[in-house]
C-alpha cells in the first residue's frame, strides 16, 4: 500500500472547510459554540470532544455533586453544542461534494458501551452521547446532516499522547481544512496547538478561544 500524502498547501479534500473542536487541546472544558460567530459565517464541521473525568473509584464514593458536573460537561455540553451547530446547519445549502449541510462527530468512549469496574457515572454520561448521537442522526437526517460517534479507548489515548482533541486538529489539518476554531480551558495546551500548526501547516488559520470555567 502506498503511504498517504498529505497536502499542507490548502488543497486537500476539507480545502475551503470550516471546522470546530471543542476541547482541542486537551480532551477537557465545556463545550460553547458562542465565538463561532466572530470568526466564521459557517460552519462545516464539529468535533465534539471536551469532555472531562474522574479517577477510578467505586459508585457509592460519589457525589450527587460530581455526578451532576459529569452530566453537565459530558452529556449537556455534548447536546447543547450539537443543536447549537444544526441551527447553522440548516441554514446553509446542501454541499455538492458531501452531499451534506455539515458534519458532526461526537467523541464518546469505550467505557460508553463496555462495562468497566468504577467507572460508572463516566460510561454512564459517555453511554449517553452514544445514544445522543443515534437519535439526533435519526431525528435530522431529513436536513442532509451526517452524524459519527467515535469510541476511543485507553490504547488510543495514549498513543495520541492523551490529547485525542489536538489529534483531530491536526488531522483536520493534514486534510487541507481551511478554518479550524479550538475551543478549550487551558491556554498553554492552546498556544502548543497553535504552534505546531504554524510549523506543519502554515496554510490553515487556527483560532484558538480560551473557555474561562
Amino acid at each position: 500500500m502506498a503511504p498517504t500524502t498529505y497536502k499542507v498547501d490548502g488543497s486537500g479534500r476539507l480545502h475551503g472547510r470550516v471546522a470546530i473542536v471543542t476541547g482541542a487541546s486537551s480532551g477537557m472544558g465545556l463545550p460553547s459554540l458562542g465565538t463561532r460567530g466572530k470568526t466564521s459565517s459557517k460552519l462545516d464541521i464539529l468535533i465534539n470532544n471536551a469532555g472531562i473525568w474522574w479517577p477510578l473509584r467505586e459508585f457509592i464514593e460519589e457525589t450527587d455533586e460530581e455526578w451532576d458536573i459529569m452530566m453537565a460537561v459530558n452529556g449537556k455540553g455534548c447536546a447543547t453544542a450539537m443543536r447549537e451547530a444544526i441551527k447553522q446547519f440548516i441554514k446553509q445549502p446542501i454541499d455538492a461534494v458531501s452531499g451534506a449541510r455539515g458534519r458532526i462527530v461526537n467523541i464518546s468512549s469505550a467505557a460508553g458501551i463496555s462495562v468497566i469496574r468504577r467507572e460508572a457515572t463516566y460510561a454512564a454520561s459517555k453511554a449517553a452521547v452514544r445514544m445522543l448521537t443515534k437519535n439526533v442522526a435519526l431525528d435530522h437526517a431529513k436536513d442532509r446532516l451526517s452524524m459519527g460517534l467515535d469510541l476511543p479507548g485507553l490504547a488510543f489515548i495514549t498513543r495520541a499522547g492523551a490529547s485525542i482533541g489536538r489529534a483531530c486538529v491536526l488531522q483536520l489539518a493534514r486534510d487541507g481544512c481551511t478554518r479550524i476554531i479550538g475551543l478549550d480551558i487551558f491556554q498553554a495546551g492552546l498556544d502548543s496547538t497553535t504552534s505546531l500548526l504554524k510549523d506543519q501547516f502554515p496554510s490553515v488559520n487556527f483560532f484558538p478561544v480560551i473557555l474561562n470555567l
